[in-house]
């Protein structure tokens, strides 16, 4: 195995290794392994004047079924209990991202603060965690990132503010921990599938703060499917749902099993500075995370009205006596606030296109986000690996169909536009409120649509990934034409 490990990574020392093996009755946490394999590799000899490192590789026989073995928070709990590491910081990555050379030594410096009057670092050991953003390789965002794998305004706005209270989120991967304090909350929990929100908020809850650090400090890969990204973000919201269930006293439970040796101790009590400032902001942040999936039903509450006013001509607003000034005591102020809110929040961090594309996945990830919540209500289990299902799934559906609904929609509102004599604005506004739904769902619509008709019939090492089906330009162009024609005429024929 030495020799294979040595030719496999060009290694320039010989290297030996040593097996340990962990048994049941020696497991500190048997809830997460049955055993626990260690490979240990290291130098024969080291070579003047450097000291190579020893790398050890750890491996675990999962419980057996019923038992889950919890996976990514499985795997990490066996590391940090079981193989009983003496280290003071973890680095927890996910499979996929490649990290910098330089990561350690821009994010282990977090972790220590200056004290003036002793003109001195010491050790904070408030500081839970040093987090920093994911990024991408450009093959699988691509340009325009049409499945939100860059996730903008969670890693440059929601993370940036949430540092200034010294309170940002896990994000599951690219963070250093300090060991002390991840064994002092019993390691990653296992109530929720988002394992590193819920592993956070504990931290938080405990008086641990975290720092996020905005450097490029690790790469990895994005889902470059419909129905892997769909599949993720049904979980991501299942996750969000399971720690609110959680906070009601009405979610999973623990799982968690301690071995002979017993409970691992906790650290003593922390306080971090201006705790209850934090605390309240903490408990803001925490309402957000568990309650943002919500939000999808929203966004198909809008599919339901625009389907409704496309077909009926019926507005989803009417007012006495053509008495439009409740429009402006209402809806105006709303967006009013809400566009200065997002520049305060945005500006300088979040590019245009980025907000404009999350407005397009709270369209397109609605109806997953419902199903997420209700699997998280029902107590359905089940992870959805991302990356691991077929280049089709069965959730894309919803959007294609409802994008072909809404699309007759329009083209019925149209012909009545056309024929009736009697239409009026109201026509055209089912034309605006269809089609502006239709636009910002078409992008991934697109995508799923070239899966299953081209791609689907493509060798494997032909499939063109991130592709879409393209609308014609004339056709855009000369429907937009005839709308413009259509409301001169009828604006010279009402003056007239």
């Amino acid at each position: 195995m030495a020799e294979f490990f040595a030719s496999e990574h060009d290694l320039v020392v010989d290297v030996d290794y040593r097996v340990r093996l962990t048994l049941p009755d020696d497991l500190v946490r048997p809830d997460c392994a049955q055993a626990s394999v260690r490979y240990s590799f290291f130098p024969r000899q080291d070579v003047a004047p450097l000291k190579y490192p020893t790398l050890h590789i750890v491996g675990r026989v999962k419980p057996a079924p019923p038992r889950t073995h919890h996976y990514k928070a499985g795997n990490v709990n066996n590391v940090l209990f079981n193989e009983r590491i003496s280290g003071k910081y973890a680095l927890v990555l996910d499979n996929d991202m490649k990290p910098k050379r330089h990561l350690l030594t821009r994010m282990l410096p977090w972790f220590y603060t200056w004290l003036p009057e002793r003109s001195r670092y010491y050790h904070n050991k408030a500081i839970a965690f040093v987090q920093a953003p994911q990024h991408f390789k450009w093959e699988t965002t691509g340009p325009e990132d049409i499945l939100g794998g860059r996730n903008s305004i969670f890693f440059a706005a929601i993370q940036h503010g949430r540092d200034g209270f010294e309170s940002c989120a896990f994000a599951g991967t690219n963070a250093v921990f300090r060991i002390g304090a991840l064994k002092s909350v019993q390691g990653l929990p296992y109530e929720s599938l988002t394992e590193d929100a819920l592993l956070g908020q504990n931290l938080h809850a405990a008086g641990y703060s975290s720092i996020y650090v905005e450097d490029k400090l690790a790469v990895g890969l994005a889902p470059v499917t419909v129905g892997s990204a769909m599949q993720q973000r049904k979980r991501w919201c299942k996750g969000s749902i399971e720690i609110l269930l959680k906070a009601l006293t009405c979610g999973n439970p623990s799982a968690i099993e301690w071995g002979h040796e017993g409970r691992v101790g906790r650290e003593p009590k922390v306080r971090s500075h201006n705790q209850a400032r934090r605390s309240l902001f903490q408990l803001i942040f925490k309402i957000d995370t568990m309650t943002y999936p919500i939000s999808g039903a929203t966004a198909l509450l809008y599919m339901a009205v625009a389907l409704i006013f496309a077909f009926s001509g019926q507005g989803p607003i009417f007012f006495s006596n053509n008495n439009y000034i409740a429009l402006l005591y209402t809806f105006i102020p709303y967006y009013s606030l809400k566009i200065l809110a997002s520049l305060v929040s945005y500006a300088g961090n979040v590019r245009a296109d980025d907000v404009w594309r999350a407005q397009e996945i709270w369209f397109s990830y609605a109806w997953v986000a419902l199903l997420g919540m209700f699997e998280a209500v029902s107590g359905s289990s089940g992870w959805g690996l991302t990356g691991t299902n077929a280049r089709t799934n069965r959730l894309e559906w919803f959007n294609m169909i409802m994008v072909l609904l809404l699309s007759v929609g329009i083209l019925v509102r149209f012909v009545v536009f056309l024929l009736d004599s009697a239409s009026d604005l109201l026509d055209l506004g089912a034309l605006f409120f269809a089609a502006t739904i239709v636009i910002q769902m078409w992008p991934m619509v697109s995508m799923s649509l070239y899966e299953r008709v081209v791609n689907a019939y493509l060798d494997e090492e032909d499939i063109e990934e991130l592709h879409r089906a393209e609308i014609p330009t004339y056709l855009i162009y000369g429907f937009i034409i005839i709308i413009g024609i259509v409301v001169s005429e009828s604006v010279a024929f009402t003056t007239s």
